[in-house]
């Protein structure tokens, strides 16, 4: 990424926004000129629909504008976006946005209402194509979503293939009487413990000592001896030919020596200076005999490895993970990386960005590192083949330090594609919940309206206003289970589809009532509680974006594991307001079963609906338990 990728988020973000306010003041305006009469004044303080349309032009304007600075921000730090914005900006110019809304104000200057909201229906829907181009581009999520499956194979290919090469350089290792690294690692930490519980043991006789600082320095080790032990017992568990060593353990030897030391600690806590003592010289030694321990399975475990993988069979196994690791490089030279070539410096051949179709496709992120390590696989073989392991030892370090690189290569590259994925994807979602929340608050206000007038004295225009109004309304319930499906495909949140998804029934709930000619105060409600949600939602995406945009994006952290759509603490507070709402909705069915004149049929349905949404709460919090506690 660029140092200048914090700053296109939000950029990107309210050119997305312009377009929505663009598309939704249409609405309003357009339903209002079918509804006028020709012969009415509006209000002195109230501007005129033509001054309205204006407006609105002069919207398309500044956002004609707006796109063409950004697009030409953006053109070399990243032109995937650049070329996204032109490809917006052509769109609107060929649709003559501006000119077809200046013939629109001069048809409501002249009283041309019917043939106004023809036009203004014809520049709305192209209005709702030039959004979802500027938000999703020409299926590019679901371009990028292929382009990180395609990335993850690559990187579980090469983690196969490292793992194969580790288990040959300890074969090799083993046949050339070098302990393995891990072993040789344990060996040196046992000795740092050993001199330090040396040290401390002579201490303590002294007069001297300082009782507190020795019991802090005994701590210390202590702690350090029980981790080794842990490191050990699981080095065991995970190589079955370490399983098969040596009878003596080191690791209970350890927990011996620990044991000890809580004694050391104990006697000191007491006054017992002898005690204290004896205590540490025995777990100095139990460390010593936990060193010799270590030497003889690591000793055993050489032999062990000797026998059964002898130097002929290594060099067949050597050859065959070269093969693999070759197969491996034709197939990542022709895989394309969108989005990930950017980070790698050039010269990794294949192409370049902006080839035509039939151009070769750039090489995968790390192509040229696997590429490099089959010579290394290739001598080493050679030279298994040739009984002398130590020098094939050297090729295979060699070989497995470029198989890393690579590795780290594709995992910088999958953070950089799933960030911006993400980013796009919340972008997207913050548009769609945008123009539903606008399209929400018009609803709440005509009913509101119209139920305040009063059904008995509702006029033919109430009447088309109410049908109009129930028709949004069913939209919101249709951009709602558009979103919900974006979020179900993407997985990684437990709150948030649920959530849209209460948000969807509560909205097709409304619009039945509506449809019925039903404004009461039931669908009153559950508006105000579309419209509160709707604005907990954006909430918790602006909150991600801001988080995104603020990070460094090095590639550091959780490499390869992608990170949820929303962080912890948002799906938590959107769980609260559920619960909340849940509450609210169990004192409303509270209310409704004391009234005398109560539906039974209706209660019945109210009531089932609180305990469903109950019973979801609780499955949602009982899955947000277990998510925090797989990552802890």
């Amino acid at each position: 990424m660029t140092d200048s990728m914090p700053a296109t988020g939000p950029r990107r973000r309210a050119i997305a926004v312009s377009i929505a306010a663009v598309w939704l003041a249409l609405v309003p305006a357009a339903r209002t000129s079918a509804q006028d009469k020709p012969g009415e004044t509006p209000p002195a303080a109230k501007p005129t629909l033509a001054e309205r349309q204006r407006i609105v032009e002069d919207r398309i304007g500044r956002l004609e504008d707006r796109m063409f600075q950004l697009s030409q921000a953006l053109r070399k730090a990243e032109p995937d976006k650049a070329g996204q914005l032109i490809q917006s900006l052509s769109a609107a110019r060929g649709m003559l946005l501006r000119q077809r809304m200046v013939e629109i104000a001069l048809k409501l200057d002249d009283g041309r209402y019917s043939d106004a909201v023809d036009r203004q229906k014809e520049v709305t829907a192209d209005l709702q194509h030039l959004l979802k181009l500027l938000l999703e581009g020409p299926d590019r999520l679901e371009e990028r979503k292929e382009e990180i499956a395609k990335l993850e194979a690559l990187r579980k290919a090469i983690e196969s293939i490292i793992g194969e090469q580790k288990r040959e350089m300890q074969d090799a290792k083993a046949a050339a009487g070098q302990p393995d690294d891990d072993a040789k690692a344990a060996a040196e930490k046992l000795e740092k413990l050993i001199d330090r519980q040396r040290a401390l043991s002579g201490q303590i006789p002294q007069p001297t000592m300082d009782v507190a600082e020795a019991q802090d320095l005994q701590e210390g080790i202590q702690g350090d001896t029980v981790d080794l032990a842990d490191s050990l017992r699981s080095s065991q568990s995970n190589d079955p030919a370490a399983a098969q060593g040596s009878g003596a353990d080191p690791a209970a030897e350890l927990d011996q020596a620990a044991n000890r030391m809580q004694a050391t600690k104990d006697a000191m806590a007491k006054g017992d200076r002898a005690a204290a003592a004896s205590s540490a010289d025995d777990a100095k030694k139990r460390l010593e005999q936990a060193l010799e321990q270590l030497k003889a399975r690591t000793k055993k475990e050489m032999e062990e490895r000797r026998k059964a993988a002898p130097l002929p069979n290594q060099a067949e196994a050597q050859k065959a993970t070269g093969e693999a690791t070759r197969k491996l490089s034709q197939e990542m030279d022709g895989q394309s990386a969108a989005g990930a070539s950017e980070q790698q410096d050039g010269g990794q051949g294949g192409g370049s960005p902006g080839q035509g179709e039939g151009s070769p496709k750039p090489p995968a992120p790390g192509a040229e590192e696997v590429r490099a390590a089959v010579p290394f696989q290739e001598d080493a073989a050679k030279k298994l083949g040739q009984n002398d392991p130590a020098k094939a030892v050297e090729d295979q370090q060699k070989a497995l330090e470029k198989l890393e690189q690579a590795r780290g290569q594709l995992e910088q590259s999958l953070e950089q594609l799933r960030r911006e994925q993400q980013e796009e994807l919340l972008i997207a979602l913050e548009g769609r919940f945008k123009a539903m929340l606008v399209r929400q608050l018009e609803c709440n206000k005509t009913t509101d309206r119209l139920d305040a007038a009063g059904r008995d004295r509702w006029k033919r225009r109430d009447q088309l206003e109410l049908a109009e109004t129930a028709q949004q309304q069913a939209w919101v319930a249709e951009e709602a289970d558009k979103a919900l499906y974006i979020l179900t495909e993407e997985g990684t949140t437990v709150v948030f589809p649920q959530v849209v998804e209460h948000l969807r029934d509560d909205a097709r709930e409304a619009a039945q009532f509506l449809t019925a000619a039903d404004t009461g105060q039931a669908v009153r409600d559950l508006q105000a509680s579309i419209a509160a949600t709707l604005q907990e939602l954006i909430d918790a995406v602006e909150k991600k974006q801001t988080e995104i945009d603020g990070s460094p994006g090095d590639g550091q952290d959780n490499q390869q594991d992608s990170q949820p759509l929303l962080p912890g603490s948002a799906e938590l507070k959107l769980l609260l307001s559920c619960q909340l709402r849940v509450n609210e909705s169990t004192r409303a069915v509270q209310k409704e079963a004391a009234r005398p004149d109560v539906d039974p049929a209706r209660l019945a349905v109210d009531q089932e609906k609180v305990a469903r949404r109950q019973q979801q709460v609780h499955e949602m919090a009982k899955a947000m338990h277990e998510s925090m506690t797989r990552a802890q």
